[in-house]
């Protein structure tokens, strides 16, 4: 029976069928069809060839060399921790002996001089002779056991295993919101109005509440705590350059050692308050001000930021004033570093009715202060509030930040909205511990994600 071609618009009579796709077809596109998948063979031949090219071509090195300079910095930063380690201990043998030995002087000192005062008054009885034997007896037995002492050193073993370092693949352009993880650990606090505010370097978590600092582990325990005598905390941040947190306590600057825990004031020739901090290698940025946000209303000068040089002299480099920063009706309450970029959320307005502040997230460069791009939103706190960190980088360019109270917000490299999330309840801080933990604060705790 008389079969039209199957191709669409060709009248011409079929004079066979395709035994692989059951269609009728006429001599023309018969042969257009065998030669098909020979095309699609060539053009796949093409694609493969791209592909090999794009492999060979494909530069791992600054992937494996990001990761090798922080197994480097890891080697060298426990190296500096048994370096001290063994410095201390051998600085408590020392003492341990000078002790000793400065006290069986002293007495040496003390009974020669007593003798020396008996000769020279001539009137001593051999009652008067006998204590002062007992004493050099005693002195004699001293000395021996001195002599005699033996420290005992007991030296365990550093808990070293594969695990202690973990490699794994990540895309580094890939933030998913949708899959966000639920908490695996929390931490109980006790900060009332002012939140508690985070820093971290590759070891150690610094959490700061109200006149107290507690160091947390990778196990997130408390292995430290100290008390400080701070009204109030407003920033701290990890200077690698210095090895030290820089912590911003009643708007100065003080350096505090994770291995002791000891807070030393940062001396600086700095004359402003400072309230907000961010380190990008050597360098030191700090945002001056007044402590709170409602501060800021009507003062007309708009904020400054402070790039400070740590090594190998601390000294200012320049000063970001406004209108460069933001106009002098507006004031800065963020500020963040990654890779050679500021993130600034800057106060656009604020609704006296609602009390709530309209904000713009900006993208800067931190060599030129250039603005790369800007987000505005509306945050939904409260003009009171003081604020901590509300934003972090999850990767190269893309900042996931508190957004409208409830809402976790990730902003890509083009400074739109890519992903939101609902967070409950009420972020306030947010903070990267390491590369895989992320830290968020509530009004209550600190909530742990291993993302």
């Amino acid at each position: 029976m008389f079969q039209h071609c199957a191709v669409t618009k060709c009248k011409r009579e079929s004079i066979a069928v395709c035994h692989c796709c059951k269609e009728n077809l006429c001599l023309s596109h018969l042969e257009e069809h065998h030669d098909s998948p020979i095309s699609q063979l060539n053009l796949l031949v093409d694609e493969i060839d791209a592909l090999e090219a794009r492999l060979e071509t494909t530069d791992t090195h600054q992937t494996i060399q990001e990761c090798r300079q922080k197994l480097d910095k890891w080697r060298v930063d426990y190296h500096k921790m048994i370096d001290h380690l063994y410095d201390d201990k051998c600085q408590e043998l020392d003492q341990r002996m000078i002790k000793k030995i400065k006290k069986q002087r002293d007495n040496i000192t003390l009974l020669k001089s007593e003798v020396t005062e008996r000769i020279r008054e001539q009137q001593t009885t051999h009652e008067d002779v006998k204590p002062l034997i007992e004493i050099m007896h005693d002195l004699k037995t001293q000395m021996n056991d001195i002599e005699n002492t033996c420290l005992q050193i007991d030296i365990n073993s550093l808990p070293i295993d594969n695990n202690l370092i973990r490699i794994r693949e990540s895309n580094r352009d890939q933030f998913d919101l949708s899959t966000f993880p639920l908490a695996f650990k929390s931490i109980s606090t006790f900060a009332k109005q002012d939140g508690v505010k985070l820093a971290s370097n590759d070891r150690f978590m610094l959490i700061g509440e109200e006149k107290m600092l507690y160091l947390v582990d990778k196990t997130l325990k408390i292995v430290k705590q100290k008390k400080c005598n701070a009204t109030i905390i407003t920033d701290m941040c990890w200077s690698s350059a210095l090895d030290r947190f820089i912590v911003i306590m009643n708007c100065r600057l003080f350096l505090v050692d994770e291995r002791t825990m000891s807070i030393e004031y940062m001396h600086t020739n700095i004359a402003q308050q400072c309230i907000k901090c961010a380190c990008l290698n050597r360098k030191l940025f700090l945002l001056e001000g007044q402590w709170r946000s409602s501060d800021y209303v009507g003062c007309k000068k708009g904020p400054s930021i402070i790039e400070f040089n740590l090594l190998p002299l601390r000294q200012l480099i320049k000063e970001w004033k406004s209108p460069i920063t933001c106009s002098a009706e507006e004031w800065i309450y963020d500020i963040q570093d990654n890779n050679g970029k500021l993130a600034l959320l800057i106060s656009e307005s604020m609704d006296c009715v609602q009390k709530k502040l309209v904000t713009r997230l900006e993208l800067r460069s931190s060599n030129t202060f250039d603005c790369l791009w800007s987000y505005r939103l509306d945050m939904g706190l409260p003009m009171s509030c003081d604020l901590g960190k509300t934003c972090v980088f999850v990767n190269h360019d893309e900042v996931l930040i508190i957004m409208n109270k409830n809402n976790l917000a990730l902003i890509s490299t083009d400074g739109s909205v890519k992903e939101t999330y609902t967070y409950y309840p009420q972020p306030v801080n947010i903070h990267l511990f390491g590369s895989n933990i992320l830290a968020i604060t509530t009004a209550t705790e600190v909530n742990f994600h291993e993302l």
